[in-house]
């Protein structure tokens, strides 16, 4: 069994989770499924759920009557998913915010040698 045979259906840290679905009515189902976790404590916020779908023109959810509106990209642990599955955006990003770690330390060098 290789790598080829195995899906990931969820991403999840601290109290962020990233559900993945092969069609709309797979991830209702799972969205659903996590609803029933509410007997435990843990509660979905309708409000900061998102979803996106890659290769379709799904633009929400519908989950117990409440709608999940669609986004065309989202960040999840410093990285950014877009709908057209590139990561331009995600590069961009990223020195984006290297640039300005450098700026910063760049700053407090010449503060420090004055």
């Amino acid at each position: 069994m290789g790598y080829v045979d195995n899906m990931i259906y969820t991403l999840q840290f601290a109290d962020d989770q990233v559900v993945m679905a092969q069609s709309k009515e797979d991830l209702e189902y799972m969205c659903q499924k996590l609803q029933e976790y509410s007997k435990w404590g843990l509660t979905m916020n309708i409000a900061e759920t998102k979803c996106m779908s890659l290769g379709t023109d799904t633009d929400h959810l519908e989950l117990n009557g409440d709608i999940i509106t669609g986004s065309t990209e989202f960040r999840y642990l410093g990285s950014v998913f877009t709908k057209e599955g590139r990561d331009t955006k995600n590069i961009r990003y990223r020195v984006t915010q290297a640039r300005k770690i450098i700026c910063e330390l760049n700053g407090s060098q010449l503060r420090w040698m004055h």
